[in-house]
This record gives structure tokens, sequence and C-alpha cells, in this order.
């Protein structure tokens, strides 16, 4: 071997041991890699944070650099909001939260955005109003304790949260002020070109934040955006009505049986949207009894008290339908004096068929 070639490589691996030795030395370095774009907008449910988990796990095997939430939500369910926290904590990737042009984080949305490593506010977003939903000292306690955790959590001064769990809302430059945020920023260039260099803590860990103008959106699946259309309440209210009504009249043999296929398959829809949604069991129960007390009045000439019994309970189930305090995810009035007119039009039909003409008032065979 050439001497002088020895000599060359010597040094080199000298270099690479020094350079590898620095590297084990210094904190955790991620290389200059892409940003993920992880949108999570509108209403927080189990199908988001279903979203939020698959997108998180493809950031992290695809080696981001760092994910990039962009918030603009109302909040939504605590449960769900708990499991994107936990997928916030879990991630092995760096997490930066941002509140867009226009965008907001409400409710539980908060939370979540102090979960993340940095939060980061365009100038005409807004944060804020994390009063529980439903009003009490101990909740109210409990939602300013866990909001203080999460600030202290990352090194935030938790003096505003009082305030925003009493209600209060804060722009861009105020929530900068209050430390709720780390940066004001209009687009993710100038997120990377801020955030560039900066050390944050994961866990035991001090990560170097290295990062390129790229961005990579993780879109959700066109079946997953089917589900979160249907997993809205008047949605599976309707879905649990044609279903029921469908199959109903398919054993009755109406139909010329397209309602077998017709109410199968919106059942199916029906218990699909349930799962994502805070129903209560005992509303399907008090609307199945309506329906059946509509039915059975249906076999009497004189079916006017027990029509009104069945319509009474129809509407209690559909009032019932759905446990929660978020206006949100209940069923709107509408949808309901819809469903129980729906209902009573087609009783009355049903039991103008089941009632012998010989039985029917005078006039109607003229008819």
């Amino acid at each position: 071997m050439n001497p002088s070639g020895s000599r060359r490589f010597k040094k080199s691996g000298c270099c690479s041991v020094v350079l590898v030795s620095a590297l084990m030395a210094s904190p955790w370095i991620v290389l200059a890699r892409p940003l993920h774009l992880v949108p999570l907008r509108g209403v927080i449910d189990p199908i988001s944070a279903n979203f939020v988990k698959v997108s998180f796990r493809d950031a992290m095997s695809e080696g981001a650099g760092a994910i990039l939430l962009d918030l603009n939500t109302p909040g939504g369910l605590k449960d769900p909001s708990d499991v994107i926290i936990q997928e916030i904590r879990a991630s092995t990737v760096p997490v930066i939260a941002r509140i867009g042009d226009q965008g907001q984080a409400i409710s539980t949305g908060v939370n979540i955005a102090l979960a993340a490593d940095a939060v980061v506010m365009a100038p005409g977003a807004r944060i804020g109003n994390a009063k529980p939903l439903e009003m009490g000292d101990r909740l109210i306690t409990e939602a300013a304790a866990e909001l203080c955790v999460l600030a202290e959590s990352k090194g935030k001064n938790p003096s505003w949260v009082e305030r925003i769990v009493e209600g209060e809302m804060f722009d861009a430059p105020q929530a900068l002020n209050q430390g709720m945020i780390d940066l004001v920023a209009e687009d993710n260039d100038a997120i990377v070109k801020a955030l560039n260099g900066k050390t944050i803590l994961r866990g035991n860990r001090v990560v170097t934040l290295s990062l390129d103008n790229r961005t990579y959106p993780h879109v959700k699946h066109w079946f997953g955006d089917v589900l979160h259309a249907l997993a809205k309440p008047n949605a599976a209210y309707a879905l649990l009505l044609l279903g029921f009504y469908g199959l109903l009249f398919h054993l009755l043999g109406k139909g010329a049986g397209l309602l077998a296929p017709v109410g199968g398959l919106s059942l199916m829809l029906a218990i699909t949207s349930l799962q994502a949604l805070p129903f209560n069991g005992n509303g399907i129960l008090l609307i199945l009894a309506g329906i059946g007390v509509l039915f059975l009045a249906t076999g009497f000439m004189r079916r006017g008290l027990m029509t009104t019994l069945g319509l009474i309970l129809f509407a209690a189930g559909s009032f019932q339908l759905f446990k929660s305090p978020i206006s949100y995810f209940t069923v709107s009035p509408l949808a309901i004096v819809g469903g129980v007119l729906v209902s009573a039009s087609l009783f009355t039909l049903l039991a103008e068929q089941r009632t012998p003409k010989t039985q029917r008032p005078k006039g109607r065979d003229k008819a």
C-alpha cells in the first residue's frame, strides 16, 4: 500500500472518530429533513384522533424532521383529544403546533397546542376559551390544573391559565406576550427560518431542530373523509331512521324488495357513525319503543292516544340519542321535528292500508 495513502486513510479515520464522538457528546441532532404537515380541522372526534395517530406513525417511519400539526378547531370530545395529546408525547419526532391565519384553537384545542414542543400562530389566529362546557368549581379547577401541567412541562409561565379557563380569547400578539406561544409566523418558511437551530426537550433528550423548506402533507384517505362526514349527529340520526323503517317496511312486504338492502346498508352506516359519537343507548331504545307503539296503533280504529304516545316516545328518544354538553354532538331540533313528521306520515299511510274498507269513515271510499 502507498505510505502516503495509508497516512491519509489514518487521518480520515481519526477525523471520523472525532466527528462521531462530538456528535455523541452533543445534544441529539436531527439532520435537515422536511416538515410533515398533519391538518387537524373541525370538531375533534375519534376519527380525527385516528387520523392524527396514523399520520404521526407515517411521519416517524418516513424520517420527518418535525411534524407540523396544523390546528383549526373549536375543540371537541375530551377522550379523542387526550388520545392526540398522548400521540404528541409519544412521538419520536418533534411536534410543532401551528394555528394558521384566521384559524383558532379553542377548548380542548388549547390543550393539544400546548402539548406540542413549539406553538406557532399566524398574525390573524386566535387561541383560548378553554372553559369547561359543564360548569362547576371542581371542573374549572381540573381544567386549570391540566393546562398548568401542560404549560409547565414546556417551560411556559402558566399565569394566563385562569383567564382562558374563564373563557378569554387571545390573538397572536397577546398570546406571545403572555408566553402561551413561542412564535408568530406567517407561513412555513418563516417557521423553518425561526426554529432552525433551536433546541427543544423531548422526554430526557435535547433535540436540535434542523429543518429544510420541504413540506409533505398528510391527506385523509377518501374512506376516512366519508366516515368523518357521516359521523355527524344529524347524519347518524337520518341513517338510523332510514335503516329502521327500511327493514320494518320490507318485513311488511313493501318496497318490492328494494327496502331490505337500503335499510340494511343504512343501518350499518348508522352503527359505524355512532361508534364515533357519544351516543346514548337509552335514546335508541326509546326510539324503537316509539316505533313499536306507532306500529301497534295502526291496528286500531281509535288510535289517537296510542299514536300520540308513540310520537312522544320517539321524540324523547331522539332528544336523548346523544349525551354531550357540546351542542355539535346533539341532533338538531329541526331534524327531530322532521323525524317525527315523517314517522307520523308513514304510520298514517300504513294504518290506512291495514284498515278494512268496511271500517273506513264514509267518504273515503268515494275518494
